[in-house]
């Protein structure tokens, strides 16, 4: 298959995009684009290139996000704004250019999280555009299910990642706790969720929020 790969343009995350497009394409040949997905203008750009290459799309994975965990007191509006800007609005934008790409069969996986579902304390900036991006793409699964896409979100738990690392490990160590799987998820759990929604065994499924949380939020 070809694989596009977006990443922040910056020479340290072109590399691993690179490296992850040499390895998923499988000599198929893919695509490495460097965009800001906040500014419209980069987005159009990079689904230029891709229209340009790849002429269509059948799956796009809109995984980029941001946090910047504060209580209300404590919070700046440009705090907000940032989390916002990335968690949301960035998937507008990217919604918006990908959609002439699609066709019957394609399918559009956001990744929300269960802070979007349930809230979060000290995350009303996160959970507000987790929400936010569930309500967005439930939308889209009903303006988009005429025409044989499919559009579905994933809720992750607590995940091994850089972006979860800014959480104290008092909190982190509580989540464990709360966690009937008691561990945290790995980016392969994550991975394996959206394998599954993009797949033709997922072929029935649209507008669904996919809790993969080792049972938190039960």
């Amino acid at each position: 298959c070809r694989v596009v790969v977006n990443y922040y343009p910056i020479p340290a995350m072109q590399k691993d995009a690179e490296d992850l497009v040499a390895s998923w394409s499988g000599g198929a040949g893919g695509l490495a684009i460097g965009a800001d997905l906040t500014k419209l203008e980069q987005v159009g750009d990079m689904f230029a290139k891709i229209e340009q290459e790849l002429g269509h799309l059948d799956i796009v994975v809109n995984n980029a996000g941001v946090l910047k965990d504060r209580t209300l007191a404590k919070m700046t509006p440009e705090e907000w704004q940032q989390v916002l800007d990335v968690n949301l609005q960035a998937a507008f934008f990217v919604a918006k250019y990908a959609l002439p790409l699609l066709q019957m069969g394609s399918s559009l996986i956001g990744i929300s999280s269960i802070s979007g579902v349930y809230g979060n304390f000290g995350q009303s900036n996160y959970a507000a555009s987790k929400a936010g991006l569930i309500g967005f793409y439930k939308s889209l699964a009903k303006e988009l299910g005429p025409k044989g896409i499919r559009v579905n979100c994933i809720a992750p738990g607590l995940v091994e990642s850089p972006m979860s690392e800014q959480i104290p490990q008092e909190a982190r160590d509580l989540m464990i706790k709360k966690t009937p799987l008691r561990r945290l998820g790995r980016p392969e759990d994550i991975a394996q969720a959206v394998c599954f929604l993009a797949s033709r065994q997922a072929s029935y499924i649209t507008g669904h929020v996919l809790h993969v949380d080792g049972g938190l939020s039960f």
